[in-house]
């Protein structure tokens, strides 16, 4: 075993060598997570007046009762603790004539700390999702019903409901609550621990997967034997390694907030001081929220300015828009896994009033996002209107359509629904942009304004032009060429057929000097 190896972890069934202060350092590092936060500031506070830890432990383990209690914010429980924790210390206190056997891992049996170290020479790096593992499995029976049930440590599992295991171990709620948060500071506290111990030339920084942003969890369990979903591993490698920075919470994370999955996400330290990388997560989501009857399409950058935090964000914004495009990604990549695992315990039903929006509580899994190159694709959220289909159909086939071909090709998009002429006739002009063209059963764009596209009646048209002309009077001759343009179908007759039918008489006809004129009627309301 090296030197290294020698030094990274202890186990508290063994003697400490006092002449080694790094072995006694460690010991007593993990001693303190088994107590409470206090006791351990406490115990900080006092620290903090030695230059050196070969000092601090020389005074440590002759302090008596009376002067810990005099320690500031130490009462009489924290004072037991720290007196309780020198007595552990001082227990393990090998003899002149006794060689201290100073294991590897905190709080192991000497068979799993071999084994580890085995795997350690496969990897080639350090297993610490396998120590973690190890040391998991030290907790008591409460506190594995409860992380085992309530909390998303494992992978591809889905938690329970509290009142059922609170009904089990036989306390309120709220202390199930608390026992979950002390679940997750011990794994904390324990990472923390084995962040101290691993700065090494041996240590975990030769790990192939630190810098990989999706497919990380998978291997990582596969080699190292382990099956801890993905916040854990997140959470680990942003404790480890300080270039490393995480993005949202790690306790909704674990917890499942609102019968949500809440995602985690790694992104370099250095670009995370002068960009809001969580801001910029949610605007994106809140933004793919939003109804939308089509695919939009937006910058990266255009959402990512809103967040930056200095000036410096433009010296780094290439290598920002980048870390945004691979988090999307990775937000991606875990809500398809999130719908996966939804879909397999029932939990995701199409809404029957709208079967295009999924009921998936995650929001990737149930709008899933596309990046290209530097732009994001939101798909639609909701179906498109049926006037705004027929206005796409229209608008496709570039002329106006009668209400059988309209039918004929919405029945073609959407096979499965079959409708009938009313179908058409109901919905065609409740769109604003749809027009009919006078009573012949045809319908066009009212953009379209030239030509026999265009929409509106005889009588429109007859209006339009007598209003432009002088007393608003004009030949019937001229009339008539003006309305052909727009409907060249039909003739004179029928066009001064249909004014002569006019109920309200806005036409009025008469001859000057053997020409027939049409006169518009001036309006009888009054201004």
């Amino acid at each position: 075993m090296s030197k290294y190896e020698s030094n990274l972890f202890w186990n508290p069934r063994d003697k400490i060598d006092e002449k080694n202060i790094e072995r006694t350092i460690y010991a007593f590092e993990s001693l303190l997570l088994q107590y409470n936060t206090r006791t351990r500031n406490v115990i900080a506070n006092y620290r903090k007046n030695f230059k050196n830890d070969r000092a601090f432990f020389n005074e440590f383990l002759s302090l008596k009762r009376k002067e810990i209690l005099s320690w500031r914010n130490c009462g009489v429980k924290t004072t037991r603790n720290v007196v309780e924790i020198i007595r552990q210390l001082r227990s393990r206190l090998p003899s002149e004539s006794e060689q201290s056997l100073v294991h590897d891992i905190p709080m192991l049996e000497s068979d799993t700390i071999l084994r580890l170290f085995s795997l350690k020479e496969k990897l080639g790096y350090f297993p610490v999702f396998a120590t973690l593992k190890e040391y998991i499995a030290t907790f008591d029976d409460r506190d594995l019903r409860v992380l085992n049930s309530l909390l998303l440590i494992h992978d591809g599992k889905l938690p329970i409901n509290r009142i059922i295991v609170a009904e089990e171990l036989g306390i309120s709620i709220e202390r199930v609550r608390q026992m979950m948060l002390n679940i997750i500071y011990r794994i904390e506290d324990y990472l923390g621990m084995m962040k101290k111990m691993i700065k090494t030339p041996r240590g975990y920084g030769k790990c192939p997967y630190r810098w990989r942003s999706t497919g990380v969890h998978n291997d990582v369990n596969k080699v190292e034997e382990t099956n801890f979903s993905r916040s854990i591993i997140n959470m680990a490698f942003a404790i480890l390694y300080r270039e490393i920075s995480i993005v949202g919470s790690v306790r909704d994370s674990l917890m499942m907030k609102n019968d949500r999955f809440a995602r985690t996400t790694l992104v370099p330290s250095k670009l995370a001081k002068y960009f809001d990388f969580e801001g910029f997560l949610k605007s994106v989501e809140a933004t793919a929220l939003k109804r939308r009857d089509e695919t939009e399409s937006i910058p990266i950058e255009i959402i990512a300015v809103e967040y930056r935090l200095n000036r410096y964000y433009d010296h780094y914004k290439k290598d920002i828009l980048s870390a945004c495009a691979v988090a999307l990604k990775y937000n991606m990549a875990v809500g398809a896994e999130a719908a996966e695992t939804y879909a397999k315990a029932g939990l995701i039903n199409p809404n029957p009033r709208d079967p295009f929006r999924i009921a998936a509580k995650d929001l990737f899994a149930s709008i899933p996002l596309t990046i290209q190159e530097d732009m994001i694709l939101f798909p639609a959220t909701v179906r498109k209107q049926v006037p705004k289909i027929l206005e796409e159909i229209i608008r496709a086939k570039g002329e106006p359509m009668s209400a059988e071909e309209i039918l004929k090709e919405y029945n073609r998009l959407y096979p499965g629904e079959k409708k009938r002429k009313k179908f058409v006739s109901g919905n065609v002009l409740r769109s604003p942009s749809i027009t009919a063209i006078g009573r012949t059963g045809r319908y066009t764009l009212k953009e379209w304004k030239k030509g026999s596209r265009r929409g509106g009646t005889i009588r429109l048209f007859v209006r339009e032009y007598l209003n432009t002309q002088p007393g608003k009077s004009a030949p019937i001759s001229d009339v008539v060429v003006y309305v052909l343009q727009f409907r060249p179908t039909t003739n004179r007759s029928s066009i001064i057929s249909n004014l002569q039918l006019d109920r309200r008489g806005s036409f009025i006809f008469s001859e000057k000097e053997g020409v027939r004129y049409l006169t518009l009627k001036p309006s009888t309301k009054k201004s």
